[in-house]
């Protein structure tokens, strides 16, 4: 009997585990602050935006893999895809760190090296 429901939790997991979104991070953790340039869902313009990850994930409402931005917005944390982008204006960069996050996510770096390795 052990047996058995051992079988069958293991069988559980193994079977949501590949369900699973598959992500890939392709920036480690960032801190890139903007503001959005234009509502976005229910949030006005001019709401603060923190960029805090770049991953590659497949969604369920597209065909293919496509990149997404984890951001916090107000405290709470979405994903936002890579067309919708052009709604964040980025703030100036206060350290080299920033500055360099910056010039990776506007040449979109942190996809290409995704693709193509470093």
């Amino acid at each position: 009997m052990k047996r058995l429901i051992t079988f069958v939790i293991l069988a559980v997991l193994l079977s949501t585990a590949g369900f699973a979104a598959r992500q890939k991070d392709l920036s480690g953790p960032i801190a890139i602050k903007g503001e959005l340039q234009e509502q976005y869902e229910d949030f006005p313009a001019g709401t603060p935006v923190v960029i805090r990850k770049v991953v590659k994930m497949k969604s369920a409402d597209q065909a293919g893999p496509d990149i997404f931005y984890a951001t916090e917005i107000n405290g709470i944390q979405f994903a936002i895809p890579s067309s919708a982008l052009k709604t964040i204006k980025l703030s100036p960069p206060e350290t080299n760190q920033e500055f360099w996050q910056q010039t990776y996510l506007k040449q979109h770096l942190y996809e290409y090296f995704g693709e193509r390795g470093y």
